[in-house]
C-alpha cells in the first residue's frame, strides 16, 4: 500500500465510532493485502476466457499422429488428447477438455480434423 492509502486508513480509524466499523476496516485491509499477495504469486493466471483458445486443428489433417499429438499438447496443455483408430467407436458425450485424434492404422496419419468433442 502506498502512503495515501495508509493516511486514509488512519483517518478512517480515528473517526470510527464503533468497534464494528473498526473491525470492518481491519478486514478490508487484510483482504486487500491477501489479494496483492495472490496477484504477486499468479500474475499471469488465465482468467477463464476461451475466446482465443483453439478448439480444432484442421492444419493437422494428413500429418503424422505423433506430430499432431505434440502440436495439440503445445497449443492446449489443459486438454486431454485421446488418440483412436479411424472408425472405432468412442464414448458418447461432449467434453470441452478432450480432443479426439483419429488416425489410419496403416500409415499413422491423421484421418479426421482433430477437435474438441
Amino acid at each position: 500500500m502506498d502512503v495515501v492509502s495508509f493516511a486514509l486508513l488512519l483517518f478512517m480509524l480515528i473517526n470510527a465510532s464503533s468497534m464494528f466499523e473498526f473491525h470492518m476496516l481491519v478486514v478490508d485491509v487484510v483482504m486487500l493485502n491477501i489479494l496483492e499477495i495472490i496477484m504477486e504469486i499468479m500474475p499471469n493466471y488465465p482468467t477463464g476466457t476461451t475466446l482465443d483458445l483453439k478448439t480444432s486443428w484442421p492444419e493437422l489433417l494428413g500429418s503424422d499422429v505423433f506430430i499432431a499429438w505434440d502440436r495439440i499438447q503445445t497449443d492446449r496443455p489443459d486438454v486431454s488428447i485421446e488418440v483412436d483408430q479411424f472408425g472405432v467407436a468412442v464414448p458418447p458425450g461432449f467434453n470441452n477438455k478432450r480432443v479426439h485424434v483419429f488416425y489410419y492404422s496403416a500409415s499413422h496419419d491423421v484421418a479426421a480434423t482433430p477437435a474438441i468433442r
